[in-house]
């Protein structure tokens, strides 16, 4: 038996609508895995081109950033109430609106976060004390996912 040098290819062939599909199941997948979205699916997600504008800080570049004591400093002073998650995740694809919310300020900031986001800097998480409001940045490798908490 002789063997075929030369070797099928396999080609998918799809149009434009079953790839908006592949691109919303791939999107919807990512946001309930981060529990960014319930149970009205991508339905209560809406797609956009920005959200929060930047407000300039004050950076002391001599001091070294620490995630955690920043993540600790806004637990103190949140307080203790259930949150209130809104954000616009910068993916692949776009940008999409979340909205959710979370039992405390800690876990809301880890879920913010998930599993491949990192705080940078202290101007990516900013407590609000006049509104008790947090502003946070989570960069990823796709963009930078950005959150404002609330207490409910």
């Amino acid at each position: 038996m002789k063997k075929n040098s030369k070797m099928k290819k396999n080609v998918i062939r799809i149009n434009e609508s079953q790839l908006k599909n592949i691109v919303k199941n791939s999107v919807k997948r990512i946001l309930k895995e981060n529990g960014l979205i319930g149970p009205e699916g991508l339905d209560g997600v809406e797609k956009t081109n920005n959200f929060v504008d930047d407000v300039p800080f004050e950076d002391d570049e001599d001091e070294e950033f620490d995630a955690q004591s920043e993540i600790d400093y806004v637990c103190e002073n949140f307080g203790d109430s259930e949150v209130k998650i809104e954000g616009v995740l910068d993916l692949w694809d776009g940008k999409y609106k979340v909205s959710t919310t979370c039992d405390d300020i800690r876990k809301a900031i880890y879920k913010c976060l998930g599993r491949d986001s990192e705080i940078m800097g202290p101007e990516d998480l900013r407590y609000e004390e006049a509104t008790n409001t947090v502003i946070l940045k989570a960069h990823h490798h796709d963009g930078t996912n950005e959150f404002i908490l609330k207490p409910l």
